[in-house]
């Protein structure tokens, strides 16, 4: 009887039953998933990684030129016929906190001359000085000292006169230098200390034979 219905023009039964069916299925699948993402664990969320303090810190420093000081001091000074020779050693303080690498020392010996100005007779950063030590390491705020030598040769030397009495200001130029430091170009003046506040020092006499001076000192010029 239904499908003489159908056939004369009824509603379409089964074709209405059909869907419903296929509703009934996909509700029947959406109340299943409903209940299983009720009964699931909430998703775990993770904490963002921040670098600790101290590595936010170093990475800040990491683009930050190192900083370090020099200080010289004169060991000897002798005067020969044909060499004027200094002995030193030099202290390289780290006042960072990481490493100083790669650190290259330049040094070389001259005089001061009379009537020029002080700017050309100190060392700047066009100056060209010789190598003569490489450091590979200094730790964090710590100390190395070099010893070493620098000379002139006597034909080089320019004398100062006091009256008539020629007179030796020898110049120690220092410059050093890393890949990841400040470069540092000094000139130190070396001379018999005078005994007065203040650290004056007096120049070294050319009269005389050959030989050895005492009590010299070395000064850090501006």
């Amino acid at each position: 009887m239904q499908q003489e219905a159908d056939a004369e023009g009824g509603f379409p039964w089964g074709w209405i039953i059909g869907v419903l069916a296929g509703l009934l299925a996909i509700a029947g699948g959406w109340i299943a998933w409903q209940r299983r993402a009720a009964l699931a664990p909430p998703p775990l969320i993770e904490k963002p990684i921040v670098p600790a303090a101290g590595e936010a810190m170093l990475a800040g420093l990491a683009g930050e030129k190192l900083r370090y000081e020099l200080e010289l001091e004169v060991e000897g000074v002798t005067r020969s016929v044909m060499m004027l020779t200094i002995r030193y050693h030099l202290t390289v303080s780290n006042r960072s906190d990481r490493a100083l690498r790669d650190l290259a020392i330049h040094a070389d010996l001259t005089t001061a001359r009379a009537g020029a100005p002080t700017e050309a007779q100190l060392a700047n950063d066009a100056t060209s000085l010789p190598l003569v030590e490489t450091i590979d390491r200094i730790g964090p705020h710590q100390t190395r000292t070099l010893r070493g030598t620098v000379q002139l040769p006597m034909q080089q030397v320019s004398p100062i006169y006091r009256g008539q009495h020629p007179m030796l200001v020898p110049l120690i130029r220092v410059r050093a230098e890393a890949p990841a430091a400040e470069t540092k170009v000094q000139t130190f003046m070396a001379g018999i200390s005078s005994g007065m506040s203040g650290g004056k020092l007096l120049p070294l006499s050319l009269e005389g034979p050959p030989g050895g001076y005492q009590g010299v000192r070395a000064r850090a010029l501006a």
